[in-house]
């Protein structure tokens, strides 16, 4: 978790460097970068506010206080789990503080409700809890997510059509909030729209067996297409028994 979490933090630095080193006018923007942080010390997601404040640390110990000769500066702010609580402070972090960048929001409800504020400000806001919407219906110009709310869940309903095609019934249970009815509904998306046999697998193989291994699911109203990297017919990432087939003809010649 940990890990993750400082690897959001370089990101969020790196982008905040291309916003800040970038040219204005004469010339770029001089002083430290500031990243505003919006966690939870307190409340029901104090325990994932802990590892933001120590995946805050991690970074430092790792890349220092100093990127690309410019000091890094983080402003931390306990929304205490309340999403009203969060739109002040970002507002605070924005206005007052004059952030670079905000990152947090960890209530997929707080994402929602902060995200206006990046493009009323013009100041970028980096959403930890991603919810869909934000880049579908409610897209903000100023608003960075690194995948949906709903996404882990297209992958586990995948995963049951196709290897349990006689499961027709599923019960979910989820938080009575935005994160849980999208969670649930993307799983409920992918169960239905696969009713039918509507999804594929391809390889792109050399002779050695490398390349990449392509996954269509396709729906009534869309398609999702994973990409996944094979090295010697094998694969990081977990390949489904449809992907090792696909891999495993490729490496025969069929479709040459």
């Amino acid at each position: 978790m940990k890990r993750a979490l400082v690897g959001l933090t370089v990101l969020a630095t790196a982008l905040v460097l291309g916003l800040v080193l970038a040219p204005r006018g004469d010339a770029a923007e001089k002083g430290p970068i500031r990243i505003g942080l919006l966690t939870s010390k307190t409340g029901v997601l104090a325990i994932h506010g802990t590892h933001q404040m120590a995946a805050v640390e991690a970074f430092k110990d790792k890349y220092g206080t100093t990127v690309a000769g410019r000091k890094v500066e983080f402003y931390p702010e306990d929304d205490q789990s309340k999403v009203p609580l969060g739109v002040t402070k970002v507002r605070k972090l924005i206005t007052g503080d004059k952030v670079h960048i905000v990152m947090g929001g960890l209530f997929a409800s707080t994402g929602y409700a902060i995200a206006p504020l990046g493009d009323q400000y013009q100041t970028p806001i980096f959403v930890w809890s991603c919810p869909d919407d934000l880049s579908q219906r409610k897209r903000y110009k100023f608003v960075v997510k690194y995948f949906s709310c709903s996404q882990p869940q297209h992958a586990m309903a995948h995963w049951l059509r196709k290897n349990k095609p006689q499961v027709k019934k599923v019960i979910i249970f989820g938080p009575d909030y935005a994160f849980g009815y999208e969670s649930s509904g993307g799983f409920q998306k992918v169960f239905e729209d696969m009713g039918g046999q509507l999804s594929f697998s391809a390889a792109i193989l050399n002779d050695l067996g490398d390349g990449l291994v392509i996954s269509c699911i396709n729906g009534r109203q869309e398609a999702r297409t994973y990409a996944k990297p094979v090295q010697r017919a094998s694969s990081p990432y977990n390949l489904s028994p449809e992907e090792q087939e696909a891999i495993r003809l490729a490496l025969a010649g069929v479709g040459r």
